[in-house]
């Protein structure tokens, strides 16, 4: 739909409106069906995080993720600025010698766009993390790392490039948790599990977000 193109506002939202319920009964028509765990590709995420992110939650889900990869299933680790001082572990656990070189490629690749806009890795930490213990990119990083468990890396994706693989994938998005869930989502995850230390009200309109809170206040005031 155009906005320039309607011949009123009024016009253009009722046809909006319109347009939405056809869509639901349309959507309404699908029947829940078994299906085998090789379908479930699962978006690894992380925003808000405190010092406990990489000791308790980031680690458990890590430890699903090699569960769900062993089992046929798909998960997607994101936010490139966030594997800064950890991408000799990633480069190790690569399949192939192509897989690892689009890695490192993709990291210094945007590692440059960042420094010539004036930033950089170095300043991923957000004052929110500072303040809660994670106060350099490498202790960030080692944390949200381990979102991605000790699986071999099967395939690294560009931004919202499809997984075709099952197994663990790297994708190239931003640190931020909108851009990098929406990426995920967008190269096929039906599903993305957020972990959090701090809070955070980041969803998605399409895949289903569940959010894992590090710490025993956050979870119990949620």
């Amino acid at each position: 739909m155009e906005q320039q193109k309607s011949k009123s506002e009024r016009e253009f939202i009722a046809d909006a409106v319109k347009q939405t319920f056809v869509g639901l009964a349309q959507a309404n028509q699908n029947e829940r069906k078994p299906a085998p765990l090789s379908k479930l590709v699962v978006g690894l995420e992380c925003g808000g995080s405190d010092g406990f992110s990489g000791i308790s939650a980031n680690p458990a889900l890590g430890y699903a993720s090699d569960l769900l990869a062993a089992l046929g299933g798909t998960t997607i680790l994101s936010e490139f600025p966030e594997l800064n001082a950890v991408e000799q572990n990633l480069i190790d656990r690569c399949e192939t010698d192509e897989i690892a070189e689009k890695f490192a490629q993709l990291m210094r690749s945007y590692s440059r766009r960042a420094q010539e806009v004036g930033s950089g890795f170095d300043m991923n930490p957000s004052p929110g993390n500072i303040r809660d213990g994670l106060i350099t990119d490498a202790m960030k990083s080692a944390g949200a790392a381990k979102k991605g468990g000790t699986s071999p890396v099967t395939d690294v994706l560009d931004y919202t490039e499809q997984v075709t693989r099952p197994g663990l994938a790297l994708l190239c998005t931003p640190g931020n948790d909108v851009e990098s869930t929406t990426a995920e989502v967008s190269s096929g995850a039906n599903l993305v599990v957020f972990t959090t230390g701090l809070g955070t009200p980041t969803g998605n309109p399409i895949s289903p977000v569940i959010k894992m809170a590090t710490n025993t206040p956050l979870a119990r005031r949620h």
